[in-house]
Order: C-alpha cells, then sequence, then structure tokens
C-alpha cells in the first residue's frame, strides 16, 4: 500500500487507510470472482474447479473486521468525532 509505506505508524490515519483498501479489496474480488463464475458456467462450482475455491476465499472476506458495510460507518464516526 503507497500510501502507507513499508514501515507505517500505529495511528488513525493509517488503520483508516488499511480499512478503506481492505474494503475495496474485498468488493473489488467479488465481482471479479462473481463474473469469473458467470462466464465459466455450472462447471465452476464443483471441488475440482479452482474458481470454486476462490469464490469460497472472496466470500469470507466481508467477515474479517471490519466488514464492508461497517468500515464507513466507523470511519465516518471517527471523522465527526475529530471534528468535536
Amino acid at each position: 500500500m503507497a500510501e502507507i509505506g513499508e514501515d507505517p505508524p500505529a495511528d488513525e490515519a493509517t488503520l483508516a487507510t488499511a480499512m478503506t483498501a481492505k474494503r475495496e479489496a474485498v468488493l473489488a474480488a467479488r465481482s471479479v470472482v462473481d463474473t469469473a463464475l458467470e462466464v465459466a458456467g455450472g462447471s465452476a462450482f464443483f471441488r475440482p474447479s479452482a474458481l470454486e475455491r476462490a469464490y469460497r476465499d472472496v466470500r469470507c472476506g466481508p467477515f474479517h473486521p471490519l466488514t464492508p458495510e461497517g468500515t464507513p460507518v466507523v470511519l465516518g464516526d471517527r471523522a465527526l468525532a475529530a471534528q468535536r
């Protein structure tokens, strides 16, 4: 992540950047895998398929803190708190 560098400081700005990047990566990966499955068809859902594994892996991303839906809420709360 170019925004935070090789040895990022442990501060609020770094956390916000990492949370935002994680959210974008999860949403993009989900979109890519969904499209790949549409292109490949039903056989992509069987265990021998690399896409089946990718699908399962990508679908786990939102369950790791924070969720894509929760990230904007936390970032917004922090931004509002900083203005007080």
